[in-house]
C-alpha cells in the first residue's frame, strides 16, 4: 500500500477591539490531495477536494466582573492512513479490523456562548453539527463468529453541551472544578440498521 496525502492551506485573520468589545473574522482556504495506491492489485484511490473554513469570535466586558464571549468556527476532520486502510488486521482469529478507502472527511459547524465571572467561573454553552462525521463499530456477518472492527460515514451527528468550570488560588492551595453536560445524537444507517 502507498498513501500520500498533501494539504496546502492560506489562513488571514482581521481583529479590531476597542473598550469593552472586539471581534475577530478568519478564513482559512485548505487544497487536499489524498493518493493510495494498492501494490497488491489493480485498485488507484484519488481524492482531490479544496474547502474554506470562516471562524469568528465576539468578546464584550460588561464589567471588571463579567464579561461574555461568542464565537464560530467551521471545521474538518481528515481520515488518517489506519482509517483508509482496507487490509485486514487480524487481533486474534474470530476479530479484525479493517479501514474504509471510501471514508469522506468530517466537517463541522461549531459554536460556543462563554459567561466569565471574576476570572472565577466559567459557563459555556456548545452546539456541533457535523456531516458525515467517522464513525467506529463492529459487527458479525451472517453465518459467521468473526467480529469486524470498521469505520464509516453517518449522515448527522449533533453535540450540545453546557460546561461550569471555577478555579481559584488562595495562597498555596488551588482550586479547580469542572461539569458538564452533554447530549448527542447519530443519525445515519450501518449494516442495514
Amino acid at each position: 500500500l502507498r498513501f500520500r496525502q498533501d494539504v496546502y492551506a492560506a489562513y488571514s485573520t482581521i481583529s479590531r477591539s476597542w473598550d469593552k468589545i472586539g471581534f475577530s473574522a478568519g478564513l482559512r482556504a485548505e487544497q487536499t490531495n489524498v493518493d493510495i495506491k494498492y501494490i497488491s492489485s489493480d485498485y488507484f484511490y484519488k481524492r482531490n477536494y479544496l474547502s474554506l473554513f470562516p471562524s469568528g469570535s465576539l468578546d464584550y466586558t460588561i464589567n471588571k466582573k463579567h464579561s461574555l464571549s461568542g464565537a464560530y468556527s467551521y471545521r474538518i476532520r481528515r481520515p488518517h492512513y489506519g482509517m483508509l486502510n482496507p487490509v485486514r488486521q487480524f487481533n486474534d482469529q474470530l476479530n479484525f479490523n479493517v479501514g474504509n478507502s471510501e471514508i469522506r472527511p468530517q466537517y463541522s459547524h461549531n459554536f460556543t456562548l462563554d459567561y466569565n465571572y471574576d476570572q472565577f467561573i466559567n459557563i459555556t454553552i456548545g452546539h456541533e453539527q457535523t456531516k458525515d462525521f467517522t464513525f467506529w463499530y463492529s459487527y458479525t456477518p451472517n453465518n459467521s463468529r468473526v467480529i469486524i472492527d470498521t469505520i464509516s460515514n453517518l449522515p448527522h451527528f449533533t453535540n450540545t453541551y453546557v460546561s461550569v468550570s471555577a478555579q481559584k488560588r488562595i495562597k498555596w492551595y488551588s482550586f479547580q472544578t469542572y461539569w458538564v453536560v452533554t447530549q448527542q445524537a447519530f443519525q445515519g444507517s450501518l449494516v442495514g440498521q
